[in-house]
């Protein structure tokens, strides 16, 4: 048995698998359009790592080439977040990323596995390479008909949460399935050059259509930005390369499509209302305002950090630390990101990691200018590989990078040191390289099964293991509101799990599924039961924090826990939630959400006046904010502050204010009765029955305004009514109703 063409081919084989994951999804995970991805792909990556190893061992011509500039950059790259993340902020997260969004360095390491694995590929000879390529081609054909064929209301191939009004595919998101679909476009574009025959071109010229329709039917404008300046300035470089009536009416053609997109954009509102194409053409909105001002965010974190950055994954401590509270008008998110990954790099690895990433891309382009000079590339291919590089890149500057998106981009530049692999040889051909001394069998067995043993390893310990654990927590969600008991289960086996690298997440969960039983009729009928699950998501949240105590998030979950454990005892609260909710005000100082928690401590200690002050603070931090607002109406009652209450709880229900808990309004119905405002209590009374579902509270506080004021046709219709629709509820109401 030939070993080494087994192993190609094995290579082959999972390297191309590897692609697939892009179009997996499995509802059995948290994140499930991301972490499915990622774990699919770092499996199938490191099963073939004994195999690339095997070969790297037993043939000198299929090592990397270290004079090779690109391979340089991206092992520069690879090691720069690897330091990064040594001495960033948060090491685990550096490391392992969380699983919504499955980053970090270990991460990018199998995306640097991707890259040498496609480059062995293309200097194995034998046609692997372009059967790579098409393996490419084909999934994405997959991705994109399954995309168009939902946006027009057929099958696809799982469940797309964008649409009608956008298409993402398998992946979650229009924008990532945009990005995802660049590469593959142009490569298409590429086979299209090289196809002999007619319907080999015609198969891939209708692929690279569609995968166009499809960027289009995303939606995504930085994507569609990205081509229009992508494909300009790689259509001036290739008027500059050709001759005759290429360049001679070239020049008319790029200016005819210059004045057309600049035409699309400038005269965006004159396009058919609700249409994508207006939608992608229109720059002026509240989404691109909000991408400045993170732009904005991510430059002032630099100076802080500015050689290594903050960590892979560690932006949140920038984009927390400098929030701009500007940002509440367009969207209230944590970002983790700063939705610009050129940005991203900078901030989170620094000046060095930037640098190494640039390098990256000028070594690409510097490969394939020599690959047109050496006649390996046309200059149409050159130019359809640049725009490719361009395109991504322009795009990035508005979105962050995401699993499929890099898949392709990595996969793209193994391809590109290919073709510098394939330059040097044309270049140096009919010299006679020195052979290498071979090295033994022994050595290249022993160095194949290390390898074998590593993949297995990893494998196991850091996918199958936070895979089990992102299972469990997805699983202990979803039954959280059905069965209570089996999903404290699932909670505690995924707490208990060696390798769950995503504490914050799994903790925010458990935490919130034992806060809502504090809530729940569990709480009178099995107090024994929700004390414990208390305690224990108690527990793991301390966890989450001493593994991230820098993200305000965990511990503000750890404060609120405190919080409901002291309500459900009946007992005063620690210094810890104090502590934890202060840290989180320091750590995002304008930002509120930390501040109302604070003042609800506050309140729930007895404070009313200093919790009024404390909601006072985060309103000017957030002046717009209807819900902190009445927070403040209800912390103003709670200070026997009722007239400034009234006042404020006037002025938002003239603004079509709907408070979440109809039985907030309880104390200002009885207000307007005490003060005989008639009018106003009933309407109150009974706009707080459309405000939410009609519970026996609302009903009965109803009923007694209109009795109060002799409305006794209306009170006994109302009665009347809610004993035929809630006749279980009817005995509760009885009660509440009786004269006292």
């Amino acid at each position: 048995m030939n070993f080494q063409k087994f192993s190609k081919n094995a290579l082959w084989f999972l390297t191309s698998l590897s692609l697939l994951a892009t179009a997996l999804v499995s509802k059995d995970l948290l994140f499930p359009f991301i972490t499915t991805k990622a774990f699919f792909f770092r499996v199938v990556l490191e099963m073939g790592l004994p195999f690339y190893v095997y070969l790297l061992l037993s043939s000198r011509d299929l090592r990397p080439n270290l004079k090779n500039p690109l391979n340089l950059f991206v092992l520069v790259f690879l090691l720069v977040n690897f330091i990064s993340a040594l001495v960033g902020v948060n090491l685990f997260r550096s490391m392992w990323g969380n699983f919504e969004r499955m980053g970090g360095a270990y991460y990018l390491a199998h995306l640097c596995l991707l890259y040498f694995y496609v480059q062995v590929l293309g200097q194995a000879g034998g046609g692997y390479i372009k059967n790579f390529l098409k393996a490419l081609l084909a999934v994405s054909a997959l991705i994109t008909l399954s995309g168009i064929s939902g946006a027009l209301g057929g099958p696809t191939l799982t469940l797309d949460p964008s649409l009608p009004a956008r298409a993402s595919a398998t992946l979650g998101n229009p924008i990532f399935f945009a990005s995802f679909l660049i590469f593959p476009f142009f490569l298409a574009l590429f086979f299209v050059s090289q196809s002999k025959s007619l319907a080999a071109k015609w198969m891939y010229g209708i692929l690279a259509f569609l995968q166009l329709i499809g960027i289009f039917q995303s939606g995504t404008r930085g994507a569609v930005v990205g081509l229009a300046i992508g494909v300009f300035l790689a259509a001036i470089v290739f008027i500059v390369l050709s001759k005759g009536k290429i360049r001679r009416y070239g020049g008319a053609g790029i200016l005819a499509f210059a004045v057309v997109v600049v035409m699309l954009f400038t005269f965006h509102d004159k396009l058919p209302q609700g249409t994508t194409i207006r939608r992608v053409f229109n720059l002026r909105d509240s989404n691109t305002n909000s991408r400045f001002i993170q732009w904005q965010i991510a430059l002032q974190g630099v100076k802080d950090y500015p050689v290594l950055g903050t960590g892979p994954e560690n932006y949140y401590i920038v984009g927390n630390k400098y929030y701009d509270n500007e940002l509440y008008k367009f969207d209230r998110s944590w970002f983790d990101k700063p939705h610009n990954y050129i940005l991203e790099i900078l901030t989170t690895t620094g000046v060095l990691g930037f640098a190494a990433y640039i390098g990256m891309l000028v070594a690409a382009l510097w490969i394939l200018w020599r690959a047109f000079k050496a006649e390996f590339l046309t200059a149409l291919e050159a130019c359809l590989f640049l725009a490719a590089i361009l395109v991504y890149q322009v795009q990035n500057l508005f979105v962050f990078d995401t699993i499929p998106a890099s898949l392709m981009f990595y996969a793209f530049l193994g391809f590109v040191s290919y073709l510098h692999f394939e330059t040097k040889a044309v270049e140096e051909k009919g010299i006679k390289r020195q052979a290498a001394p071979s090295l033994s069998g022994g050595i290249i067995g022993t160095g194949a099964i290390l390898a074998a043993v590593v993949a297995v390893y990893a494998a196991i310990v850091t996918n199958y293991m936070p895979a089990r654990a992102a299972k469990n927590v997805n699983y202990g969600y979803a039954y959280a509101g059905v069965d209570p008991y089996k999903a404290a289960e699932y909670f505690e086996t995924a707490t208990s799990l060696p390798f769950n690298f995503d504490l914050s997440e799994s903790s925010a969960k458990f935490s919130d599924f034992a806060a809502g039983l504090v809530r729940s009729p569990l709480a009178q009928s099995d107090p024994k039961f929700v004390d414990g699950q208390l305690s224990k998501a108690l527990e793991y949240e301390i966890r989450a924090v001493k593994n991230a105590p820098n993200d305000p998030v965990v511990l503000q979950k750890l404060s609120n826990l405190y919080l409901y454990q002291a309500v459900f005892h009946k007992t005063g609260i620690p210094f810890e939630a104090f502590d934890a909710m202060q840290k989180a005000v320091d750590l995002a100082p304008k930002r509120v959400e930390a501040r109302l928690g604070l003042a609800q401590l506050r309140l729930y200690q007895g404070y009313p006046e200093e919790a009024a002050k404390i909601v006072e603070e985060a309103l000017a931090l957030d002046p717009t904010n209807k819900s902190t607002k009445w927070q403040l109406v209800l912390v103003y009652h709670d200070a026997k502050r009722d007239e400034d209450a009234v006042k404020l709880a006037e002025q938002l229900f003239a603004e079509d204010y709907q408070p979440q808990n109809p039985g907030d309004l309880s104390w200002l119905i009885d207000y307007y009765i005490a003060k005989g405002e008639k009018d106003k209590a009933i309407n109150l009374a009974e706009k707080s029955l459309m405000f939410g579902p009609k519970s026996v509270n609302t009903v009965a506080k109803l009923y007694e305004v209109y009795m109060k004021f002799g409305m006794q046709d209306k009170a006994n219709i109302l009665i009347a009514e809610f004993k035929k629709a809630q006749p279980k509820l009817w005995p509760d109401l009885e009660k509440l109703i009786q004269p006292k």
